[in-house]
């Protein structure tokens, strides 16, 4: 059977530099492709040549046998596509935009473009300019019009990226102000998950200056983004539960461990029927011999497009750690970030200094180095879905609420919760 999508040696250069070499790609109908690679890998610019909006220098693509630039066939057919950021009249509505566009070609009525923004979740009777859209409803339009003509083949390009890097930096320092305001976080899982945990946080000097958790973005980690600190063993408290993860590809159905002042003083599993043989196996693969490990790091992922992608795609146990801890709140059991590394000092882009870096353990270094570290740093996520919140506890008792039933819900942190209506 021949491929709807053939991509045969395509390479293509922008002045002296490669930019795509030798590329070969075959799609059949029906299935779903996701390419990754960082930024300019040349991601955009072969989707732009499967559309014909750019051509290679050398090799062919095509669609359904039909190659693109032959017998003056430049564009393929019935391709809905959604690249960079689709340009729309500010002047108009949403509405308005899409029945301009769908007049070219006359294909579709009024009522198919109503059902296609109900499929992205957007109002057909909202009179809103396009210029007055926020990100993310810009983000759903551009996909309204991907859609909205039946293309059976769809290009797109980052769909769900509706923040980019500065916006994640502002919106994560908005977490960081209402955690910087508690002495700790209460996290408290929903439905099979048992979660119910208290974590301590390190004591600042100088408010003005100082902060507990480190601003995670893309210069500092790939890809983003969370809010991380060290936390305060002393006060660190409770049930942490995940019904089910992988760890260093293995993987543990009903996973608890309860900490006492930071540490680890129970935990089971569900994996086999004897308890003797769940305790063992979580001592040689989490505690790695050890009798017990503290919490090294407490962090709340933000990237909620990741978390998506891997739930719709079912690729959840292939993910690297570095984007399954961005899939929600994280705990990690062994050492802290900042293992050998604490004298450096470390600023968020606010300028304040990040001073949680140390617990009873690192600070042994000084007087004990034998005792300091562990030799491990395992990375356990509680995903969005499986969260009733987390909340940060100042000291009078006053609750900033951070994530209720999944969503995000502290002002001015409303735009991750895109990708997870849209999916």
């Amino acid at each position: 059977m021949r491929s709807y999508i053939e991509v045969e040696n395509v390479s293509k250069r922008f002045g002296k530099k490669p930019i795509l070499e030798n590329i070969s790609l075959s799609v059949e109908q029906g299935q779903t492709i996701g390419l990754v690679g960082a930024n300019g890998s040349g991601k955009s610019v072969l989707f732009k040549i499967l559309c014909g909006f750019e051509k290679p220098d050398s090799g062919s693509v095509s669609m359904r046998g039909k190659q693109l630039g032959k017998n003056g066939r430049d564009f393929p057919e019935n391709v809905g596509v959604f690249i960079n950021a689709p340009g729309f009249i500010g002047m108009y509505s949403g509405l308005q935009n899409l029945k301009f566009l769908a007049d070219i070609q006359g294909k579709i009525s009024e009522t198919e473009i109503r059902e296609a923004m109900g499929k992205v979740g957007l109002d057909p009777e909202n009179k809103t300019k396009v210029s007055n859209y926020s990100l993310g409803m810009k983000q759903k339009l551009g996909l309204a019009q991907a859609i909205m003509e039946g293309q059976d083949i769809l290009v797109l390009d980052e769909p769900f990226n509706a923040l980019d890097y500065h916006t994640y930096q502002r919106i994560q320092q908005t977490i960081i102000d209402a955690l910087d305001k508690g002495t700790s976080v209460h996290i408290q899982g929903a439905g099979a998950n048992r979660t119910d945990l208290t974590v301590a946080l390190a004591e600042k000097q100088d408010s003005e200056k100082e902060t507990v958790f480190e601003n995670c973005v893309a210069d500092v980690n790939i890809p983003v983004g969370e809010v991380f600190t060290s936390p305060k063993l002393t006060g660190t408290e409770g049930l942490l539960h995940v019904t089910g993860v992988y760890l260093n590809e293995l993987f543990y159905r009903d996973l608890t461990r309860t900490f006492r002042d930071g540490m680890i003083r129970d935990y089971t599993c569900g994996n086999y029927e004897k308890e003797e043989e769940n305790r063992r196996y979580i001592q040689e693969n989490v505690l790695f011999h050890h009798d017990t490990l503290p919490m090294g790091e407490f962090a709340i992922g933000t990237n909620t497009t990741a978390y998506v992608a891997a739930r719709k795609y079912g690729i959840e146990a292939l993910m690297p750690i570095l984007i399954a801890e961005k899939t929600g709140p994280h705990f990690a059991i062994g050492d802290t970030c900042f293992s050998h590394e604490e004298e450096l000092r470390t600023y968020n882009p606010d300028g304040k200094e990040m001073i949680a870096k140390e617990n009873d353990y690192s600070l042994l270094r000084h007087t004990d180095s034998r005792h300091a570290y562990f030799g491990c740093h395992t990375d356990i996520t509680i995903p969005y879905a499986e969260l009733a919140e987390v909340t940060a506890v100042c000291a009078d008792g006053t609750r900033i609420g951070l994530i209720k039933d999944g969503f995000f819900v502290l002002d001015g942190t409303e735009e991750l919760n895109l990708p997870l209506y849209q999916g």
